[in-house]
């Protein structure tokens, strides 16, 4: 594992640990506990599809602000509608 998979790693479990006191739907608990009887080892490969979609999100996250700038459109901001052609 390289240092910055460990920074990853411990990021996504700091947000985890900030959820920890969150209602949780008891219907969805039994759900989950039930795929991990049938799948126990399910864990490792959740994790890794979270970090792997974190990146690309951060990812595409930069590139829509890129694209922004380049517009000279505010995020955050509602778009103003283009007039249409006839």
């Amino acid at each position: 594992m390289t240092p910055q998979e460990r920074q990853m790693l411990n990021e996504l479990f700091e947000r985890l640990a900030s959820l920890e006191s969150a209602p949780r739907d008891p219907e969805a608990m039994r759900a989950i506990d039930d795929g991990l009887r049938r799948a126990p080892n399910a864990i490792y490969p959740l994790v890794q599809t979270v970090l792997v979609q974190d990146e690309v999100l951060k990812r595409a996250q930069a590139r829509i602000r890129e694209l922004e700038q380049e517009l000279g459109i505010e995020s955050g901001q509602p778009q103003q509608q283009c007039e249409q052609r006839d």
